[in-house]
């Protein structure tokens, strides 16, 4: 697990982090899972569905909990 503060609304960031550090530079092959997309931070910022396809943009393989899952 990484955890990185301060830059879960920074889409351009979260590309870097996910594609060029944790995928190029690291060597992950790994699957790429979102943390809960229903909580506050991103449902304060962002719709279910455009939170969704952020976190595909960025790079992220399975979306964790999206807000409207029921």
């Amino acid at each position: 697990m990484i955890s990185l503060p301060g830059i879960s609304q920074l889409s351009h960031l979260r590309l870097r982090v996910i594609t060029d550090i944790l995928r190029t530079q690291m060597g992950y092959e790994g699957v790429v899972i979102t943390d809960a997309l229903n909580m506050g931070a991103i449902t304060q910022s962002y719709g279910s569905a455009e939170a969704s396809i952020k976190a595909l943009e960025s790079g992220a393989d399975l979306l964790l909990i999206p807000e409207d899952f029921y």
